[in-house]
């Protein structure tokens, strides 16, 4: 429970959060390569693995993203069963559902 605890910190801090434990997200953070994460998932926005890259997961433009089209490489690549929303819905339209998404969270 502790190293999970650990590890959902880190994978908070990608949000870039201003509220996260800076203490638990490093402890978060080592566990991260010692208990395999990273070999399925990044943490750098860009590069595509298994798993979604976890760079931002939970911002606006992650959000964003994942409404678009959350079979981009970075997020869920093959694995996605959500409905590429870009073409269907305006920019402006994806980006209000994307802030009500993040609204839910409280």
């Amino acid at each position: 429970p502790e190293e999970m605890k650990a590890l959902t910190e880190f994978v908070y801090s990608q949000s870039g959060a201003d509220d996260v434990d800076a203490k638990l997200a490093e402890q978060g953070k080592a566990l991260f390569g010692t208990k395999d994460c990273d070999s399925c998932h990044d943490i750098d926005g860009t590069t595509s693995n298994t798993g979604p890259n976890l760079k931002g997961r939970g911002s606006l433009q992650y959000v964003i993203n994942v409404i678009t089209d959350a079979s981009q490489p970075t997020l869920f690549g093959a694995k996605n069963k959500m409905p590429k929303l870009a073409g269907r819905l305006s920019p402006q339209e994806i980006e209000t559902m994307a802030k009500f998404v993040i609204s839910q969270k409280k």
